[in-house]
């Protein structure tokens, strides 16, 4: 059974630094394909960021959205493998994004500059590891 509170716990482990605190400003999404948000696990100083819409999750999930999808057409027009993982670095964060559940949901982490791009890679994949049967099995009741 699909509990969505414990989804936002598990996003919520993600924002997590390794040392057990939240001290790199992150934020994890889980989006659709047309970038509704689904669930997501903002960081505590989120309340503070309201006035900055910039920051906001929905924001956030349109803008990864788009991404994904010029992305994915431009992998596709190559001729290669369908895009599994992205890593974004701007100039005021670190953006990771991969596809769960068969391609049908992205993931996406958003962090602070100050966060190890090998550190953001290694939480996406762990992450996708864990949700990607649980969210699979609900893609597939939902599209059927």
């Amino acid at each position: 059974m699909f509990r969505p509170k414990v989804l936002a716990s598990v996003l919520q482990e993600a924002n997590e630094s390794s040392t057990g605190s939240s001290d790199i400003t992150s934020c994890t999404l889980l989006l659709n394909r047309e970038g509704a948000l689904l669930a997501a696990a903002p960081p505590p100083s989120y309340a503070a960021n309201l006035s900055n819409p910039a920051q906001q999750p929905r924001v956030i999930a349109a803008i990864v959205s788009t991404v994904w999808a010029l992305a994915s057409q431009n992998v596709a027009a190559l001729d290669s493998d369908p895009l599994q993982t992205m890593i974004l670095d701007c100039a005021k964060a670190r953006i990771g994004i991969t596809s769960v559940a068969n391609g049908n949901l992205l993931l996406c982490i958003y962090c602070d500059t100050g966060s190890a791009m090998g550190m953001l890679r290694l939480k996406l994949k762990a992450l996708r590891d864990h949700l990607d049967e649980p969210l699979s099995q609900i893609a597939a009741t939902s599209v059927a």
